[in-house]
Parts: structure tokens; sequence; C-alpha cells
């Protein structure tokens, strides 16, 4: 009676031992297709890094040229609020070089003769200075229509900047 259950057992056990190595064998074969999908995805991601990495240098150059634009356009609006602002001077000058002519045109008052004399003179006095007046105003105008188109130029750059700005930023977000 004892033989019974020991051959069954001893048969149950071999029929179990001969389906482990198979499971094990597969288990071996599983755990090497995961690591070899895990390198192929590692690989993947690391190429992909690399792709982020060169996106956000170049982005990152194309943003020092943008700055760089924008110092140049600010240096050249400086340039031009400060040639401005010398032909605003310039006018105001003429401005009360007239004034000044006029009040001695008012004051001088004689004879008929020298004011007649007189007068001729401030009137040349006065077209001189006219025409250096209209000058200067149409030198400030050109002045002001540069300083308008660089200013322009400036905001068109800034617009052009805050895209690439926010690329690099979700760039460097995902390589973190």
């Amino acid at each position: 009676g004892k033989k019974g259950p020991e051959i069954s057992l001893g048969m149950r056990s071999r029929t179990g031992l001969k389906g482990q190595p198979a499971s094990q064998e597969d288990k071996c074969y599983l755990c090497k297709n995961q690591y070899e999908e895990l390198e192929d995805r590692t690989g993947d991601i690391e190429e992909k890094l690399g792709e982020i990495f060169a996106q956000t240098q170049q982005l990152g150059m194309e943003i020092e040229r943008k700055r760089s634009e924008i110092r140049e356009l600010e240096e050249a609006i400086a340039k031009g609020d400060s040639e401005k602002a010398v032909l605003e001077n310039d006018i105001r000058h003429n401005g009360l070089s007239i004034a000044r002519l006029e009040g001695e045109l008012a004051n001088a008052g004689l004879d008929a003769e020298t004011l007649k004399l007189q007068i001729g003179d401030k009137e040349r006095e006065l077209s001189e200075g006219g025409a250096s007046l209209a000058a200067l105003k149409s030198r400030l105008e050109s002045a002001e229509q540069r300083l308008e188109d660089q200013r322009g130029q400036t905001a068109k750059v800034t617009d052009e900047l805050l895209p690439f700005t926010a690329k690099k930023t979700a760039l460097s977000d995902a390589g973190n």
C-alpha cells in the first residue's frame, strides 16, 4: 500500500520537474526579449534627448541672435532720440532768434528811411532764419520717421523672439 502513493508522488514530481525547465527557459527568453526591447527604447530615448539638446542649443543661438538685433535696434533708437533732441534744440534757438529780431524791429523806429533799411535787413535775416528753420524741421521729421521705423523693427524682432523662447522652455522642460 505504501508504494502506490510514493510512486504517484514521484510521478507528479518528475512531471513537475519536466515542466519547470521549459517554464524557466520561457522566463529567460521573455527576460532577454524584454531586456532587448528596453535597450532599443533606451537607445530611442537617448537619440531623442540628443535631438532635443541640439534643438535647445539651436534655439539658444537663435535667441542670442535676436537679442543682438534688439540691442542694435535699441542703440539706433537711442541715437535717433539724441539727434531729435539736438534738432529740437536748434529749432528752439532759431525761434528765439526770430522773436528777438521781431522785437528789435518793433523797438527800432527813428526815421522812416532808417526803419525801411532796418526792415529790409531784418527781413533778410528772418528769411534766412525761416529757411534754416524749415530745413531743421525737415531734418527733425526725417529723424522722427527713422526713429519710428526702428521702433517698429524692434517690436517685430521681439514678437519673432517669443515663439523661440517658448519652444526653448518647452524643450528644456521635456529634457528634464
